[in-house]
Parts: structure tokens; C-alpha cells; sequence
């Protein structure tokens, strides 16, 4: 029993030990990459070898053969990683049937000088036996259902990126019909319309915030698609475009050093 001395003891308590947080607050952890671990993630290095074409003006000019083993060992590499996600191999091959399309369609709007060796069989005929991706593509969007979510991402990733199909030119109601497209697209995944502010890579585009920096850079524009789509579509392909040739310069080296 404490004494009545006790009890006006005026000597301070001992702090009271100051709790744990609970498990899942306290520090944030860092936000996890929206691509990470899906197949867009897998289809990195088909993207960042296609990517390259961008620095042809800088000098990057690989023979046919080796950048076309560069691209089809991504593949490879790609369609390995799927199928150890546990992806159909229906949903594989569609997946492909997108960077395969991708792939000859950058090569085809490219300066670089194979080019037209390249163009004379394209990745589509080698492997597909077709040359039908400029509606093909498009076909395959509309016939995938929402429940194949991570293959509509692999379109959507190349839409923003630069596909065209049979959009391509600069008819502009086409590029407009394209842009409803890929906000259409946008919409039925539920991805948010990016911005500079909260860009989708933000560790990887910390040294490159500001948007003027970045339209310096550009080799298209999207600006005709008109309204908030166009410019969704705009800021959407230089925050890819500009993340995966941050990736793209160790490809290269390894192209020129093979």
C-alpha cells in the first residue's frame, strides 16, 4: 500500500515508453513503380532496344544483324518472363503480336540505315507471317476482355510510346480518332492521366521534372490529337520515351561493344 508521502511525492515520473506505431504506418515506404512486376515490366528490354532508334542522330547506327538479335533476344527474354508469370500463351503471343508491331513501326519512322533492309521483312512477317499490324493492332484491343488487363497494358504502353497503325500520317481527323482511342483505352484500365507533378516513373525522372526540359528534347508531337487527350498523350509518351532511354545508353554500349 503506498504511504500518504508517496502519494504527494512530487518527483517526476518516469516517461512512459512511447509506442510502437502500428504495423503499416510510421515511416512511408517508398511507392512501389505502377509497371512493376507486370508485363510491361517483362517488356522492358524489347522497349529500351527499340528506344535506341531515338539516338540515331547521336551517333547509334548497329548493323541489321545485330539489332535485330538485340530485339528478338528481348523477346525471347520477354516471352520466358510471361510464361513464368503464369500468362496464357494466347495472351503471350498477343502480347508479342504488339511489340513485334511496335517494334517494326519505330524502325519504320526511324533514320537509321537499315531501315529499309529491316522494312524489306519486317519483324511481323518473320514471325506472324503477316503484314497487317496498322489494323490488326487495333482489332486485338477491342477483342481482349478486361479481365486480360495485363495485355491491353502492353498496347496502351505502346500507344503512348508512338504506335500509330493505320493512324499514322498527318491526316489530322485520323490523329484525332487516335487520340480518342488511346484516352478510351486510358479509361478502361483506370490509369491516371500523368502529369509532370507526379510523373508514373518518379525515381527515375527525379533530374528530368521539368516539362520544358523534356519538349526540348522531343522528335514528335502529339499536340494534334487535340484537348486534354492530346495532352495526356503527349505527356504520357516523353515520360516513357524519356525513362527507358535512361535505360537505353547500357544497351548501346553493349551493341557497339559487340
Amino acid at each position: 500500500m503506498r504511504s500518504r508521502d508517496d502519494l504527494f511525492d512530487e518527483t517526476p515520473a518516469p516517461a512512459a515508453p512511447r509506442a510502437k506505431p502500428p504495423r503499416g504506418r510510421g515511416r512511408a515506404e517508398p511507392p512501389k513503380e505502377r509497371w512493376e512486376g507486370t508485363l510491361v515490366d517483362a517488356a522492358r528490354p524489347v522497349l529500351e532496344a527499340v528506344l535506341l532508334l531515338n539516338r540515331a542522330a547521336q551517333g547509334f547506327d548497329p548493323t541489321l544483324s545485330e539489332f535485330r538479335r538485340t530485339v528478338n533476344n528481348a523477346l525471347e527474354e520477354f516471352r520466358l518472363q510471361a510464361r513464368r508469370m503464369g500468362i496464357l500463351e494466347e495472351e503471350v503471343q498477343s502480347a508479342m503480336y504488339a511489340l513485334v508491331s511496335f517494334a517494326d513501326e519505330m524502325v519504320s519512322a526511324s533514320t537509321w540505315s537499315g531501315r529499309d533492309q529491316w522494312e524489306a521483312q519486317s519483324l511481323e512477317q518473320e514471325r506472324f507471317k503477316s503484314s497487317l499490324a496498322g489494323q490488326k493492332f487495333f482489332e486485338n484491343i477491342d477483342a481482349l476482355r478486361d479481365s486480360q488487363r495485363q495485355v491491353l497494358e502492353i498496347y496502351y504502353v505502346c500507344l503512348t510510346l508512338g504506335f500509330e497503325g493505320g493512324y499514322r500520317g498527318d491526316d489530322q481527323e485520323k490523329r484525332r480518332e487516335l487520340g480518342a482511342k488511346i484516352e478510351a483505352l486510358r479509361r478502361r484500365l483506370g490509369v491516371p492521366v500523368p502529369s509532370w507533378d507526379r510523373p508514373f516513373f518518379d525515381e527515375a525522372y527525379r533530374p528530368l521534372r521539368s516539362s520544358e526540359r523534356a519538349q526540348r528534347a522531343m522528335g514528335r508531337t502529339w499536340l494534334v490529337l487535340g484537348g486534354a487527350t492530346g495532352l495526356g498523350a503527349l505527356v504520357m509518351y516523353f515520360v516513357y520515351w524519356l525513362l527507358l532511354l535512361m535505360k537505353a545508353g547500357e544497351s548501346a554500349s553493349h551493341l557497339r561493344g559487340g
